[in-house]
């Protein structure tokens, strides 16, 4: 028999799945309640990766219905999630995701000054780690973290 915990952590999982569907289908407020709903059950010390995940996936739903507020904040508490977590090699670019999203959301709010800060992180990451945009990693690691500079320097013109 499964445990209370396994049971909220399977419920947390299937909450995010659907939520990611609808993000992908256009329906963004059920993907909104969707996180939201995984983020209430799975709010806790050990779960911290999946915590800045869902706020990740936030941020980027309200940037998508142009709250750019609401995704300011989202990203901004993933970013302080991710500074709590010690990162395998593997999943070094994670914490960046956040961070190269978040810079573009703060230029389109108004926050030159914090935009250009987190820009500056995510084009020197990328430059100092290009082996990790190769063929085989797949395209959306290139669209949260390569997709929001374009978007920012663009801005900029």
């Amino acid at each position: 028999m499964k445990s209370k915990d396994e049971i909220r952590r399977e419920l947390t999982y299937w909450d995010s799945v659907v939520a990611t569907y609808h993000q992908e289908g256009g329906e963004y407020d059920k993907a909104i309640e969707g996180f939201s709903q995984a983020l209430q059950l799975s709010y806790d010390e050990d779960n911290k990766w999946w915590n800045a995940h869902y706020h990740r996936r936030l941020g980027l739903v309200y940037s998508f219905l142009g709250e750019y507020t609401k995704a300011s904040n989202a990203y901004l508490e993933s970013i302080k999630l991710n500074k709590t977590i010690n990162y395998p090699e593997s999943q070094i670019e994670i914490p960046l995701k956040s961070i190269c999203q978040y810079g573009y959301i703060e230029e389109l709010i108004g926050h030159r000054e914090i935009a250009e800060e987190n820009m500056r992180k995510c084009a020197n990451w990328i430059g100092e780690n290009p082996e990790k945009f190769s063929k085989n990693v797949g395209d959306y690691r290139a669209y949260e973290i390569i997709w929001p500079l374009y978007l920012y320097y663009d801005s900029l013109n």
